[in-house]
């Protein structure tokens, strides 16, 4: 394949093991140079030196806004015949430099609808780069050569506003995970729930992630505790970086943490709780962001063995079924005692979850398809 310079920007972009795992994978068969666009937040963060570093500065935003080729001083890219840009201010960047560069190829992968989920905040510079954010993608949409989205909703939705483009050009890509540390392991799970206090007999549920609104935090609370109210064995497991958020959250909603295990690992440490646990987690609220979701602790906790409580109105849906999943219709009445039932009576065979989900993850369709935009 020809060389190929994958760009990505934004916050944490250095931090993300997603990130990580796309590269290392696509790398694997494609010619990769990295080039990384941070915030000057990062600046003190640990980062690979076999990948280039920038920081994203006033001046060059104002260069996004007038159209001019912000990448100009710092690559050579007429040694580049495809730009795979990840997120939509990378995929901003690309659609400018494919207009300096028209022959190289653009490659932008959506991993979420940043559009929309800005919408969540209720914040007046939030809403104005929400209608900024609407314009990108859809210009992004139509000027790339080839667009990986996060679900087969994702695809659909594109679809939907922009009737003039060949859906063969949209492809969804699930998120890239690495099945080596997520996976079932029964001795790390004795041991795990040892240290965490957990007896034989507790049904442990665990949520891993944000604590944003549409994350529904205090939704997970409710139904752990009216669980707990038909069994005392239950047990709730919480792991987010967002501590402080998370107890503002909790003090906002009148909630009481009571004995509800909540730990900050790291990326490397989640799989040892994802052993421990029964049940992962996954609500979400009906809303276009959830819609055309595929969050990667689904992922992850299909490849620990984890069956999943989740809502119907996730993208990612389709990749699950009632024998590794517990579906819920909505939040509004949920019968907690056939949950309850569900939960003691169905034998959940974790090596065959991880197993079975572990199928569904090869993404070779990405090298093909990058391939097909070269020739």
């Amino acid at each position: 394949m020809d060389r190929i310079l994958y760009l990505v920007t934004g916050p944490n972009s250095m931090l993300n093991s997603q990130i990580k795992e796309s590269i290392d994978y696509i790398g694997k068969e494609c010619d990769l140079d990295v080039q990384f666009l941070a915030h000057r937040t990062q600046k003190d963060t640990t980062f690979d030196s076999k990948y280039s570093l920038s920081f994203i500065d006033g001046k060059f935003m104002l260069k996004l806004l007038l159209q001019i080729n912000p990448l100009n001083n710092l690559l050579d890219l007429n040694i580049y015949r495809t730009l795979y840009c990840r997120g939509t201010l990378a995929g901003w960047v690309g659609i400018i430099v494919k207009k300096y560069y028209p022959n190289i190829k653009l490659i932008t992968d959506f991993r979420g609808l940043v559009s929309d989920e800005l919408n969540y905040n209720s914040n007046i510079f939030k809403s104005i780069k929400s209608i900024l954010y609407r314009v990108l993608e859809r210009k992004i949409y139509l000027l790339s050569d080839l667009l990986f989205v996060v679900s087969s909703n994702f695809k659909n939705h594109i679809l939907s506003i922009e009737k003039s483009i060949n859906s063969n050009k949209i492809v969804p890509i699930r998120p890239f995970v690495n099945h080596n540390k997520f996976k079932y392991n029964k001795l790390e799970r004795i041991h795990i729930r040892k240290e965490l206090g957990l007896k034989d007999q507790d049904i442990s549920l665990i949520y891993v992630g944000g604590v944003s609104s549409w994350q529904m935090v205090p939704d997970m609370f409710y139904l752990y505790h009216e669980l707990k109210k038909l069994n005392s064995n239950f047990r709730f497991i919480l792991i987010t970086h967002n501590v402080k958020s998370l107890e503002k959250v909790l003090s906002k909603n009148n909630i009481d943490l009571g004995d509800v295990i909540v730990k900050s690992v790291s990326n490397e440490e989640v799989s040892k709780y994802l052993n421990a646990a029964d049940f992962g987690l996954l609500l979400r609220d009906s809303n276009l962001t959830n819609h055309v979701a595929y969050p990667t602790k689904f992922s992850e906790y299909l490849l620990s063995g984890l069956p999943v409580i989740m809502t119907r109105n996730i993208g990612c849906i389709s990749d699950t079924s009632p024998d590794n999943s517990i579906i819920l219709e909505g939040l509004e009445k949920i019968d907690y005692f056939s949950i309850n039932y569900l939960i003691q009576n169905r034998d959940f065979n974790r090596f065959k979850i991880s197993k079975d989900y572990l199928k569904l993850l090869s993404n070779k369709e990405i090298y093909e398809k990058i391939k097909s935009i070269e020739k």
